[in-house]
């Protein structure tokens, strides 16, 4: 192609030269023909330079390149908008169950809880006593003996002394000691007497008044016993109660020996 080019260009400035050279020109180059080469060079010379600044400029490789890139894949458009999030994906399958942790310290200990209500009274325990009786008042106070409680007899009498009845609870034995609590109920209210290292001589013959309760306010009508009648040797832990009504009387004495 370059060639092709530098030979229009020769002959263009030939062409050019005759014309403007003449007849004269043409005799002055038969007369002279060193003279006629060396204008002939600088015509050629003349016509590269001119057909040098016509000739664009050559593009790199690197440009070529994209070019080439760019009618094959179109040029590069404006970025598009974020898009929106995704659908939620499937709950996965649970993972394998870890190792069993180490204990923790020990906690604080809490407050202590408000005393619960008394409970009922349980099943006779093994070796206790449990002595019942009901009795009908009369006037003269029959004895009625209850029961054994370890070394003791106990017994009570139900009298009746005009409008009031009285119950008595005796006990009969060795010399002893009383140790415990009286808690009598009556139209008064509830009232508490200690009864502490009460003692009596032997009582096997005659028999010692240990409780007595009463319709007649000065008494209450119903008791209840809590303590030990105890000896040197041993004695027993009792746990009575004890009612006189109007037209009956009644004790209850659970008893548990120890030595």
């Amino acid at each position: 192609m370059r060639r092709s080019i530098e030979r229009v260009a020769l002959l263009a400035g030939l062409a050019l030269g005759a014309a403007v050279a003449g007849p004269v020109g043409s005799a002055a180059a038969a007369a002279h023909p060193a003279d006629a080469r060396a204008n002939t060079d600088r015509d050629r010379g003349a016509a590269q330079a001119k057909a040098a600044k016509k000739k664009p400029a050559r593009a790199s490789k690197r440009a070529r390149a994209r070019r080439r890139a760019q009618v094959v894949r179109g040029r590069t458009g404006p970025r598009g908008a974020k898009g929106g999030p995704g659908p939620a994906g499937g709950r996965g399958e649970a993972g394998a169950r870890g190792p069993k942790g180490e204990n923790g310290g020990q906690g604080p200990k809490g407050d202590s809880g408000p005393q619960g209500p008394k409970g009922d009274t349980g099943p006779q325990g093994p070796g206790a006593t449990g002595i019942a009786r009901d009795m009908t008042p009369t006037p003269s106070g029959t004895p009625h003996v209850l029961g054994r409680a370890g070394p003791f007899t106990l017994s009570a009498t139900c009298t009746q002394d005009g409008a009031d009845v009285l119950l008595t609870l005796f006990v009969a034995g060795p010399a002893a000691t009383v140790d415990g609590y009286i808690t009598r109920e009556g139209l008064g209210g509830t009232n508490t007497t200690l009864v502490s290292g009460v003692q009596f001589a032997d009582s096997s013959s005659s028999p010692v008044e240990l409780v007595s309760v009463g319709t007649a306010p000065i008494r209450g009508p119903r008791a209840r016993y809590s303590g030990s009648i105890f000896t040197a040797a041993g004695g027993v832990q009792a746990e009575g109660t004890f009612a006189a009504s109007a037209g009956a009387c009644r004790a209850s004495v659970v008893s548990y020996p120890f030595s």
